[in-house]
């Protein structure tokens, strides 16, 4: 299978909104680029993604990024401080300080990565919301790419 990403001038001949370049997800790259229709640009599948959660306290939070990382399912986890949510569960109005948590991650580890989060996570239902990146710098996606194929 292949997977599709914006990387800018790869070719050295585009300006980044005009071409693709491809890349089997076997890790063969193929040095070529595409020409992509105009109705396509800007919704080019990528094989990024960005994952959101939110944990009660710091601590858990932590501990799950680190087992996430060494278990290859994510290139990156980033912390943020504490904040407030407000929400409705159940019928009744809450409010509860939460940790929120950006995850970076690929398509194809999303699968075993919302597995194992919701495995380690102690909300019978977790945030776990995943948005693909459509754009972003070549060298880091290939990060990325790498560090969630170990």
């Amino acid at each position: 299978s292949w997977g599709f990403l914006c990387v800018g001038s790869a070719c050295g001949s585009c300006r980044g909104i005009e071409f693709v370049q491809a890349w089997a997800t076997d890790g063969v790259d193929v040095p070529r680029c595409w020409r992509l229709p105009r109705f396509l640009r800007g919704i080019v599948p990528s094989f990024m993604l960005l994952v959101f959660t939110t944990f009660p306290e710091a601590g858990l939070a932590r501990e799950t990024a680190a087992l996430l990382l060494q278990e290859g399912l994510a290139a990156c986890v980033t912390l943020l401080p504490a904040g407030e949510s407000h929400y409705i569960w159940e019928g009744r109005l809450e409010v509860a300080s939460e940790v929120p948590v950006i995850i970076k991650t690929t398509e194809e580890a999303y699968d075993q990565l919302e597995v194992r989060l919701r495995a380690l996570h102690p909300y019978r239902v977790p945030e776990l919301v995943a948005v693909p990146v459509s754009r972003g710098s070549a060298p880091y996606l290939e990060w990325v790419r790498q560090a969630c194929r170990r």
